[in-house]
């Protein structure tokens, strides 16, 4: 799946979107047919911890813009830098660095 915009943001453009005193949440692209109860989805808040949940299982961590990539790390959570490509609205595609898989993810922001 290739962005449609054709590029990535740059580290500058991460740090407005994601360090802006809100809460930031990813999810996955819900699927026209119904809603997913227990959704994965992810919280990055304004001060550099990050939630990771997976069905009813919560983890713990921290994230970091290093360079082009926005990067998650924490107990139980390997280290995963994924660079961020815009695909319009609310939607962006996360390309993982460490090995080229991609998720198309909904983004929304709670103050």
């Amino acid at each position: 799946m290739a962005s449609e915009t054709g590029r990535t943001l740059d580290g500058e453009a991460l740090r407005r979107l994601f360090s802006n005193g809100f809460n930031t949440y990813l999810a996955p692209v819900q699927p026209s047919e119904g809603v997913a109860f227990h959704r994965r989805s992810e919280l990055f808040r304004p001060n550099g911890t990050y939630h990771r949940s997976l069905g009813r299982i919560g983890l713990e961590g921290w994230y970091a813009i290093e360079g082009d990539r926005l990067c998650v790390t924490g107990d139980g959570i390997p280290k995963q830098c994924r660079k961020v490509a815009p695909q319009g609205g609310k939607i962006y595609l996360l390309i993982d660095v460490s090995d080229n898989s991609q998720a198309l993810m909904e983004f929304w922001q709670v103050k």
